[in-house]
């Protein structure tokens, strides 16, 4: 049977599931302009975690920046045949205070 990738944000990463296994690379070859086609991934018996955004705590990939593309290679060529995308808002924080 095949494995699971799970794509996800910044709060997926903290899972104790990832805790304690190391990170590795996949380079894919395939930019979209605005990655390196390098993307960062853990990976256990049957699951890999890929993290959206890139690995660092600053997500190094904004929304429309994020290597999608690379993140999909990456689980395909890691053996995954089920891709799960996790997202959620990240920031509802008012950037401008509106005087009415």
């Amino acid at each position: 049977m095949g494995k699971i990738a799970i794509i996800g944000g910044s709060g997926i990463k903290d899972s104790p599931q990832f805790k304690d296994i190391e990170w590795q690379s996949f380079d894919t070859k395939y930019s979209n302009g605005w990655g390196d086609g390098v993307v960062d991934y853990q990976e256990n018996e049957s699951v890999i975690f890929i993290p959206r955004h890139g690995r660092d705590e600053t997500c190094r990939y904004g929304p429309s920046r994020t290597q999608y593309g690379a993140n999909l290679i990456t689980a395909k060529e890691l053996g995954a045949t089920v891709v799960v995308a996790i997202s959620a808002v990240g920031s509802l924080q008012r950037i401008l205070k509106l005087k009415i």
